[in-house]
């Protein structure tokens, strides 16, 4: 606090049945730099679900590049289009 004194300082404090009383009420004011429970789970879900569309991008070019080994062509262009599709998104 002393580093930024010219900074705008948030303190929470947490009162039992604040919002029952209206004049308690009137001077809440929410902290902007405060992340509840359900955004910071939102965004660890949208994490995860990049993070396994990645793997699955990954998994279909070996699958592709195998498929081109063997000269696969009906599996190379279902893999393809798979990808196409997930890329999309």
């Amino acid at each position: 606090m002393r580093l930024h004194w010219k900074e705008d300082c948030y303190v929470e404090l947490d009162f039992p049945n604040a919002y029952k009383s209206m004049v308690s009420f009137a001077v809440l004011e929410k902290n902007p730099y405060y992340i509840s429970e359900v955004e910071e789970m939102e965004v660890v879900e949208d994490e995860l679900d990049s993070i396994q569309k990645e793997v699955l991008i990954s998994q279909l070019k070996s699958e592709i590049n195998e498929a081109l080994e063997s000269m696969d062509s009906q599996r190379f262009m279902e893999l393809t289009n798979r990808l196409k599709e997930l890329e999309d998104e």
